[in-house]
């Protein structure tokens, strides 16, 4: 039973991890398996006092995508922009 609870919250992760990736893709045409690297480029504090980002996405084909006030990467990760 514990090896089909296992099975059942991975693959839940599996699903909101392209539920990300989607996202992502719907609002600014990445495609994260395209990408080859995040460079993140801060750009001061936000009201909460945490420091903001904006990215600068690689594509595999050489393409720079510079996105504003977005954390690409933790937008992947976690769903969030900053």
């Amino acid at each position: 039973m514990l090896e089909f609870t296992e099975k059942k919250e991975k693959q839940a992760e599996l699903m909101a991890q392209l539920e990300r990736q989607l996202l992502v893709e719907r609002k600014f045409g990445i495609k994260a398996h395209e990408i080859s690297k995040i460079l993140l480029k801060p750009n001061g504090r936000s009201v909460r006092g945490g420091v903001t980002y904006s990215s600068v996405v690689t594509m595999k084909n050489g393409d720079e995508i510079f996105v504003v006030n977005v954390n690409i990467k933790k937008l992947l990760d976690e769903g969030v922009e900053q």
